[in-house]
């Protein structure tokens, strides 16, 4: 998922896999690449034994047809509020997200994300996971936010494992371990790449930065509007054991 360390996983990847590891996303903003998508790679690249991209939807693919090991990170909504601001500054207005982080300093660049719902940092991990545009494609209308939870949810619970970038060491054993099924010299090697921020703080720390930032209110507020995240990002952390001090 978009700055959720991706470019990290990445690099494993093309490490291991060389030819046979490619990066997939369609040119349309907010397209999506769903399973039969992936289907139609593997058919077109034989060879084809990782794939990454920004774009997926789920469902995954008939594990009887392509059995997949998905490899997925979820981030504190605020970590990645400003992982994704400091991003799309440097890169410029390469979309209209990018370009509300050019014209903004930080804090009217918040308050500009909340006042439209936007989806690059305001519940992103849930309107991704949920498979919402897919439903949207195939009814004409998104499923309400409480819905797309729920959905969300179900899906990550149906994967063996989703980790925490704040807990990146612990997917890369868990990773490592799986993969070695298939692949058993496969090393996941320590890498943090595409960094925007100094280092992973945890998200307390994470929260007091804001907190000076932002002030209080705006904190709040951005919370608020990040209900479906928080609530995915908890449950999730609880799944991997992990005690969140927040």
């Amino acid at each position: 998922m978009f700055k959720n360390a991706g470019t990290s996983i990445e690099r494993v990847l093309k490490s291991y896999f060389g030819d046979r590891w490619i990066s997939f996303d369609k040119p349309e903003r907010d397209a999506m690449v769903s399973s039969e998508d992936i289907n139609t790679l593997i058919r077109s690249k034989r060879k084809l034994a990782a794939l990454s991209t920004h774009q997926f939807c789920p469902p995954l693919p008939d594990p009887d047809v392509v059995p997949t090991i998905p490899l997925l990170l979820l981030r504190t909504p605020w970590a990645r509020l400003r992982s994704v601001y400091e991003f799309d500054r440097q890169r410029g207005p390469v979309n209209p997200a990018a370009e509300i982080a050019r014209m903004h300093d930080f804090p009217a660049y918040v308050d500009e994300m909340i006042r439209l719902n936007h989806p690059t940092v305001i519940n992103t991990h849930v309107r991704q996971l949920s498979g919402g545009k897919r439903v949207k494609d195939q009814t004409g209308k998104r499923p309400d936010i409480e819905t797309e939870t729920e959905l969300a949810w179900d899906f990550v619970k149906s994967l063996f494992y989703v980790g925490l970038v704040e807990r990146f060491d612990d997917a890369r054993v868990a990773w490592q371990r799986e993969i070695r099924s298939y692949y058993p010299d496969f090393e996941f090697f320590d890498v943090h790449a595409n960094r925007t921020i100094d280092k992973v703080v945890s998200p307390l720390t994470m929260k007091n930065i804001l907190l000076k930032e932002l002030g209080r209110k705006r904190v709040t507020a951005f919370d608020m509007a990040n209900h479906a995240d928080w609530r995915l990002y908890r449950r999730t952390a609880r799944r991997c054991g992990v005690k969140l001090c927040t």
